[in-house]
């Protein structure tokens, strides 16, 4: 079974939107920034775990950075200071991991959108009509329209190739999406 792509990249887009009012807290010099960008390396670690991402690594030697005495001999400088400092150098390399993560997801998921829509607008040709019943139950209806789809000798290797890249469940999700956009 594959893991699901949209909740990792919805999780991970969230975070993402975070920064600018973490650096903007650093700007500020609000020596809390440093607590708050800890909490943040440590929630997208958590989120980098749940979903089996590598990347999670990655957060973790950044949030170890953030921790490690400044060693230079010869500086005098305060220890909030120096904790901002170290903190504001992960910065940019932790945006750039999770952004990586969530960008592949993003495309993934964006590809398999476009085949789902070419296969919406191929099955109404092909004389499926879409809207369930009312009182019908929405998933199971979206479920049996999956099944017919990759039973239909034109339309099942695109939905099976969805499948293949995302997951049957973030496919069903997706088409539930499309069908209901209509």
């Amino acid at each position: 079974m594959n893991k699901t792509i949209i909740n990792p990249c919805l999780e991970l887009k969230s975070q993402l939107l975070k920064v600018g009012a973490m650096v903007s807290r650093f700007e500020g010099n609000d020596y809390s920034a440093v607590k708050a960008w800890n909490n943040w390396l440590i929630e997208v670690e958590a989120i980098l775990e749940k979903y089996h991402f590598s990347e999670a690594a990655e957060i973790a030697g950044l949030r170890a950075q953030t921790l490690v005495e400044n060693t230079e001999p010869g500086q005098r400088v305060s220890k909030r200071k120096s904790s901002m400092q170290r903190s504001l150098r992960t910065v940019s390399a932790a945006q750039i991991a999770v952004l990586g993560v969530q960008k592949h997801l993003e495309d993934k998921l964006e590809g398999v959108r476009l085949i789902i829509k070419q296969i919406v607008l191929a099955s109404r040709d092909a004389g499926f009509t879409f809207g369930a019943d009312k009182g019908d139950d929405f998933t199971v209806y979206v479920d049996s329209l999956l099944t017919q789809l990759q039973q239909h000798e034109q339309l099942k290797s695109g939905i099976n190739k969805a499948i293949a890249v995302i997951g049957k469940y973030d496919t069903l999700r997706v088409l539930a999406e499309e069908i209901t956009m209509e």
